[in-house]
């Protein structure tokens, strides 16, 4: 695993963590793919932003898309619905990643609901009417690792595998960072979600 900054011109703490399984991908042409390409913070607003990915996805989902808490919401305006989401979710970190005037901290909120957890989760999303997309990261002192995020269709993140593979993600960045940096249980590590 790495740890690479999202944004080269921001001065503030805001990182991406790269998983062992992306350091070495290729593209169509059998080429190697610069790792910042393959990053969480840049693997998943490609994701989230690639209409035919998007398609695979809410088509292999579609039950959870026909959820009533969706109001019947079609394929096509999930993927619109997704992309739009993610482009004004892209535009929002790297403002508050850049802009003196914000801090990342009000970007985040807790993920288990509960501000001083000693190894809380965090969460973004965009301000939005019941947003699909989801930003996890977690912060240890003032730095911030993205290390997953997911296409929230559930209520709860823990009963669809990948939502729960997105949990792990979380765990296993937490453990290495504990490991790689010698992280002890005073060192404030928290979950969190991006808002």
């Amino acid at each position: 695993m790495k740890i690479l900054r999202t944004f080269a011109i921001s001065e503030k703490k805001l990182y991406s963590i790269l998983f062992d399984e992306y350091l070495i991908q290729t593209d169509s042409d059998e080429e190697p793919v610069d790792e910042k390409s393959c990053h969480e913070f840049n693997r998943l607003f490609n994701f989230f932003t690639d209409a035919n990915l998007l398609y695979e996805f809410f088509v292999k989902n579609e039950a959870d898309l026909k959820e009533p808490f969706w109001e019947g919401i079609s394929i096509e305006k999930a993927i619109l619905k997704v992309r739009t989401e993610a482009i004004d979710l892209h535009k929002k970190i790297k403002k508050y990643s850049i802009d003196p005037e914000y801090t990342l901290a009000s970007l985040f909120e807790p993920l288990s609901g509960t501000k001083n957890e000693e190894f809380g989760k965090t969460k973004a999303s965009v301000n939005w009417k019941k947003p699909m997309i989801r930003i996890y990261a977690i912060k240890i002192r003032e730095c911030y690792l993205i290390c997953g995020g997911a296409i929230k269709l559930r209520k709860t993140i823990n009963d669809r595998q990948y939502l729960i593979d997105e949990l792990n993600k979380m765990k296993i960045s937490q453990a290495w960072c504990k490991e790689t940096f010698n992280l002890d249980d005073t060192d404030d590590i928290d979950f969190l979600v991006l808002k």
